[in-house]
């Protein structure tokens, strides 16, 4: 039985990764950020397999950068291209 949610989060996960390959200067920190906070969720999330979603992986991930955000004090030029980066990286369709 497949698991939807380390499926997706693989997904991100590489999408994050090769991103990262070719990434403008101003991108490094974004990725920086969001690269850990998938493999966090990743490694320590606990659900049932076969009542989950792909789509809550992507829920759980971002309510983890929320509270993440806010106890690191960030700029909001920061906030915001963390907030672009993973509405881009869940909205990508290629693999």
């Amino acid at each position: 039985m497949s698991d939807p949610f380390i499926t997706r989060g693989e997904t991100l996960r590489q999408r994050l990764l090769n991103r990262e390959l070719n990434a403008d200067d101003h991108e490094l920190f974004p990725l920086g950020y969001l690269i850990p906070q998938v493999e966090l969720v990743l490694d320590r999330a606990e659900y049932d397999p076969a009542t989950i979603t792909a789509e809550a992986f992507d829920a759980t991930c971002w309510q983890l950068i929320e509270c993440s955000i806010g106890e690191d004090a960030m700029s909001v030029d920061d906030i915001n291209a963390i907030t672009a980066l993973w509405t881009s990286i869940c909205a990508d369709n290629a693999v």
